[in-house]
């Protein structure tokens, strides 16, 4: 779980940039993810952590926060949603979770998250949000999708084999 600073009073109308909150079970890593996905569109992301109901309740009710996210997954909006804002906050949790899952099969994160994670991120945010389409979209992101995986196979290839040594022992390699 992450602690980061507890908010002032701004929320979404900040000049600095919007607040978002975080409560709950947080992975670590989430907060700076959101702050990079803001970055790649060039919005200013404030995150901040609400430890307990009461906490999370006042920044609600107060407009402390333009979105919190709850355990993670769950985007509460004191007002209207902002679109933009969403994209940001859900890319990242899906980011993260792509790396959380890379990391649970045995790939290397950084290998998940790459330049080519990135740019098909990307792509679905101009198709989404922004709501700009070109015909190569596709395309370059089928191209990025592809070299992922063959990335994902030259690792698993370059990887000991698996087992325990007695396995290992009754069955070695050729």
């Amino acid at each position: 779980m992450s602690r980061l600073p507890h908010a002032s009073r701004s929320g979404h109308g900040d000049p600095a940039g919007p607040h978002v909150g975080f409560t709950g079970t947080t992975q670590a890593t989430l907060p700076g993810t959101v702050i990079d996905q803001g970055k790649a569109v060039d919005v200013t992301v404030r995150p901040h952590y609400y430890g307990g109901v009461a906490a999370r309740e006042k920044a609600l009710c107060g407009h402390d926060v333009a979105v919190l996210v709850v355990d993670a997954h769950t985007l509460t909006w004191p007002g209207k949603p902002d679109e933009r804002l969403r994209a940001i906050v859900t890319g990242a949790i899906q980011l993260v979770t792509v790396q959380q899952r890379a990391a649970a099969a045995g790939i290397d994160p950084a290998l998940a998250s790459g330049g080519n994670a990135g740019l098909v991120l990307w792509i679905a945010v101009q198709a989404l949000v922004l709501q700009r389409y070109f015909i190569l979209q596709p395309a370059i992101a089928g191209a990025g999708a592809a070299e992922m995986l063959l990335a994902w196979l030259w690792q698993r290839a370059q990887a000991p084999p698996r087992g325990s040594p007695a396995s290992l022992a009754r069955h070695p390699a050729p």
